[in-house]
């Protein structure tokens, strides 16, 4: 039996007459793909190795004729399965097989025989994802493992790496005042009471005297998962309170085992070292129905002082001038304070 060469518009139809004829007797297409069938067939034109394959497998082939230009099929000789059988007779040719669904396979040119040599590529643009520019509530995340890497102990050092934080947001370096020593969050630098601070989502307990402020460095950096920054007007879903926006610090939901880690650190100098210790336990009972989370941290910052970094002789003091009795001895132009170095006599 021949074989019909039928032309649909850019593609050439290889069918069988056989199955033209009887197409009511061909077997179901998972019957036809999983039966064994007898290959004997040499390396020959594109063309002519398609038909002698469709005739011998009894099925149908689409191929357009400018793929099958130029193109030899490999030798298929034994006992495969169709599909098998068809992807050696492709392979390595240039040709690639579409789709095959038991009946009908089609037969492509391989991208793989065209490959276009590009020398340069230049990027003009860029689509990169930027959710903390274009999203109705921006948001920016701090996460602590990668700011521990960066030698940022705390986690207001973590914070101090996002240009939002204002300048003065760590009062730790305060000697004076009612709130020396804690670390509070300052957003666009509008003030510690203008600025929301929460964990996982909840509101904390203040820790200043005077203030609503709360203390970052109370937490232990462990347990620390992330920090999320929320700028904008759309911080005010989570108060009032929230004027310059939110600081939301995200803790760590599972820990198993224990960890532990130390760091410590000075300045350039020499001098203004600052020391941590970070420890975090956790795991699960009740047959995984609970978890538990306990963790802790101790940190200490070596005070660095004027008159240890640059010495007593830039340092001014007024002292009593004891020349001056009073505004009744009749002396005119006496000072009650004179500006003295404390080294000179």
């Amino acid at each position: 039996m021949g074989l019909q060469f039928v032309r649909f518009k850019d593609f050439s139809c290889l069918v069988p007459a056989a199955v033209v004829a009887a197409g009511a007797f061909l077997p179901s297409a998972a019957l036809a793909q999983s039966q064994i069938q007898t290959f004997d067939l040499a390396a020959q034109p594109a063309a002519a190795g398609v038909r002698a394959f469709a005739r011998q497998a009894n099925i149908e082939i689409v191929l357009a004729s400018s793929a099958a230009s130029g193109r030899r099929t490999n030798a298929v000789q034994g006992q495969f399965k169709v599909r098998r059988a068809l992807d050696r007779l492709v392979a390595g040719t240039g040709l690639s097989v579409r789709s095959f669904d038991g009946k009908v396979a089609v037969l492509v040119a391989s991208d793989d025989a065209e490959v276009a040599q590009i020398e340069d590529v230049v990027v003009t643009g860029s689509r990169i994802p930027r959710p903390e520019l274009v999203n109705p509530m921006p948001v920016s995340v701090t996460r602590m493992d990668e700011a521990l890497a960066l030698g940022r102990i705390s986690v207001a050092d973590a914070l101090a790496r996002d240009p939002v934080m204002g300048v003065g947001q760590n009062l730790g370096s305060a000697s004076t005042g009612w709130d020396a020593g804690i670390s509070a969050v300052d957003l666009r630098n509008l003030g510690v009471n203008r600025s929301l601070t929460l964990i996982d989502g909840k509101r904390r307990v203040s820790s200043s005297a005077r203030s609503s402020a709360v203390d970052v460095g109370m937490i232990p950096v462990g347990m620390v998962d992330r920090v999320e920054v929320i700028t904008g007007g759309a911080a005010a879903v989570y108060g009032a309170d929230a004027v310059t926006g939110a600081v939301n610090i995200i803790t760590k939901r599972d820990i198993e085992g224990v960890n532990l880690s130390a760091t410590t650190g000075i300045s350039g100098e020499g001098d203004a070292g600052e020391h941590l210790i970070s420890a975090s336990t956790g795991g699960r009972f009740a047959d995984g129905r609970g978890r538990f989370v306990i963790g802790g941290s101790w940190s200490q910052t070596d005070p660095l002082l004027y008159v240890d970094r640059f010495g007593m002789q830039n340092f001014l003091s007024y002292r009593a001038n004891l020349a001056n009795t009073g505004i009744n001895d009749g002396e005119i132009g006496e000072q009650p304070f004179l500006l003295a170095r404390p080294h000179l006599a």
